[in-house]
């Protein structure tokens, strides 16, 4: 699980300048991991509020993640809406679900790779989604 994962999250906090290169390579692996744990392994990874915003630097990870952060586009609070009504992830919330603030835009949007559980219901006319596998 991803949870307020910002910038590169696989390298320590606060680490040497002087064991930079040693990091990177380790750092480099860390995500090879991650990658092969979901792609050949067939696990999962559950991101949750900033998981798309990291390594906006390698396309790999968000590829993996279904998109990268681009902005906040409007704070205002919205509904919800469940996609997936059947999907254990989404099965206890009714069709039109709470509420949330600070959107959040995505560059790379998952709708046509990846099954998307909730989206906002949005005045305004834009494709995003709060919620995909």
């Amino acid at each position: 699980m991803l949870v307020s994962t910002t910038s590169h999250f696989l390298l320590p906090r606060n680490a040497p300048a002087d064991k930079a290169g040693e990091y990177k390579d380790k750092e480099k692996q860390r995500m090879q991991n991650l990658i092969d744990f979901v792609q050949k392994q067939g696990k999962g990874v559950a991101g949750i509020h900033a998981a798309t915003d990291a390594y906006g630097d390698w396309p790999q990870y968000g590829e993996l993640i279904g998109g990268l952060f681009n902005n906040h586009p409007w704070n205002e609070k919205v509904g919800v809406k469940v996609d997936d009504p059947a999907s254990p992830l989404t099965a206890m919330f009714d069709a039109k679900a709470g509420l949330m603030s600070r959107t959040r835009s995505i560059s790379s949007l998952p709708r046509r790779t990846r099954m998307v559980s909730t989206s906002p219901i949005l005045a305004k006319n834009n494709m995003c989604s709060s919620a995909w596998t």
